[in-house]
């Protein structure tokens, strides 16, 4: 199956925004520019066959070359140019693989005559200022072969990726905005709730999201931005694990409605990853076919960043779950984020040391009673400062607030070992009445 009939299926399998479809790579238009290019070169005498060939000369794309083929950045849209070095004796060009009547014409071209006739191919060109600078070149003693419709090609697959990035970037900006929404429907929830197993479950919810780096990879092995077909898996297999587990039971109505919206925005996350994937393909293929067809080789001459589809997709998901850890994940905040880098426990009576580091407070007492001076994770001298005073009475409300169960556990284990402390081993053994 031709790849254009495969693109234009992809794209209506996959039930894509009407508005993405049109926003879509004109794949076709693309093919038929590529044949006007194909026959114009054969109208010069330059098929594929002969630029093949001279392709293959020594120091092909460098500055000694007698051929090649650039864009012009500088000029207005999207110029590419194909020059031929000339012999500057004789004038003529200096790749004896072209034939005569191409040799002809390309003289006749850098001497401006009006008329001009290539293997029997007669047409008018007036050498009027436009085709005057066209025979200019960068390359001394070198004329620019007169083609247009290359320079057509480039220039609509050029504002076509433009309208895609365009399109990227509002999507972008709608997801944003439905993400902001979402968490302003989470925050005036919670404050209305007073289910505890609710926000144990969001939070259990949001855990889980972390934990499955649906978007991104964190371990070595694939670390990185994941392909779509990655993160499809991903987040069903994240949608499944949060039924099984028997979160959305705890959910009341206005909670299982806001987690299906928030599946939704990661849906269409990915739904965009995939139109953006979609069309990065198309885009190679058609640059690929352009070279197979022309033989101008352009995709080695093309500027590195100009089509950076896949950049593009990285910096969507990026973009989005960024957003998504700032609006959503800060609602419910995981204990993981609040532990005692020491006990791995919650930093009850959080204790913030002269260099910014927070211990709980059991763990400070422990170091300061083996005299440890250094803050275990900057080293600086700064342990046997610390007083209560230096409680962060700010961050304990907030635990206290946010994680009320785990703060009893760890005021009763402090308790114990406060009495371990004081009355030894004895302290832990139960009371029993004979």
């Amino acid at each position: 199956m031709k790849f254009s009939h495969e693109f234009i299926q992809s794209l209506q399998k996959e039930q894509y925004p009407q508005l993405w479809v049109e926003s879509a790579l004109s794949y076709r238009k693309l093919k038929k520019c590529i044949k006007k290019v194909k026959l114009e070169l054969e109208g010069y005498g330059l098929g594929t066959d002969v630029l093949n060939a001279s392709w293959q000369l020594p120091n092909r794309g460098s500055s000694t070359s007698p051929w090649q083929y650039a864009f012009n950045n500088d000029a207005p849209g999207f110029q590419p140019k194909l020059t031929i070095a000339l012999d500057p004796a004789s004038g003529s060009p200096v790749d004896a693989r072209l034939s005569k009547e191409t040799c002809l014409f390309l003289e006749r071209w850098a001497r401006g005559e009006r008329k001009l006739s290539v293997e029997g191919n007669d047409s008018v060109i007036t050498p009027d200022e436009t085709s005057q600078s066209r025979r200019s070149s960068v390359y001394e003693n070198a004329i620019e072969v007169p083609l247009t419709t290359d320079g057509d090609f480039f220039q609509i697959l050029q504002r076509e990726l433009l309208n895609l990035e365009r399109l990227g970037d509002s999507e972008k900006q709608n997801l944003g905005d439905e993400i902001v929404e979402l968490g302003s429907e989470l925050e005036n929830m919670m404050l209305s709730s007073r289910s505890k197993a609710e926000t144990r479950a969001w939070r259990e919810i949001f855990r889980l999201y972390v934990d499955f780096e649906i978007f991104f990879s964190s371990r070595e092995q694939d670390a990185g931005a994941r392909d779509s077909q990655s993160v499809s898996l991903r987040l069903q297999d994240f949608s499944n694990t949060v039924n099984d587990l028997g979160h959305l039971s705890k959910l009341r109505a206005h909670g299982g409605s806001a987690f299906r919206h928030f599946v939704s925005i990661n849906a269409t996350i990915l739904s965009l990853m995939k139109f953006q994937d979609l069309n990065n393909l198309a885009t190679s293929k058609i640059l690929k076919k352009f070279d197979k067809r022309t033989a101008l080789q352009a995709r080695t001459a093309l500027p590195p960043d100009l089509f950076h589809g896949r950049k593009a997709t990285q910096a969507l998901a990026k973009a989005a779950c960024f957003q998504v850890s700032q609006q959503l994940l800060d609602i419910f905040p995981q204990l993981s984020d609040y532990s005692c880098p020491i006990c791995c426990d919650i930093t009850w009576k959080p204790i913030r040391l002269r260099c910014d580091h927070v211990f709980c407070i059991r763990c400070l007492v422990v170091m300061q009673r083996e005299k440890q001076n250094h803050c275990p994770l900057c080293r600086q001298e700064c342990v046997l400062d610390a007083t209560s005073d230096d409680i962060d009475l700010k961050l304990m409300e907030f635990l206290k607030a946010k994680f009320p169960n785990e703060v009893k556990v760890k005021q009763r284990e402090n308790q114990r070992a406060a009495g371990i402390d004081q009355y030894g081993e004895d302290f832990n053994k139960k009371c029993m009445v004979m």
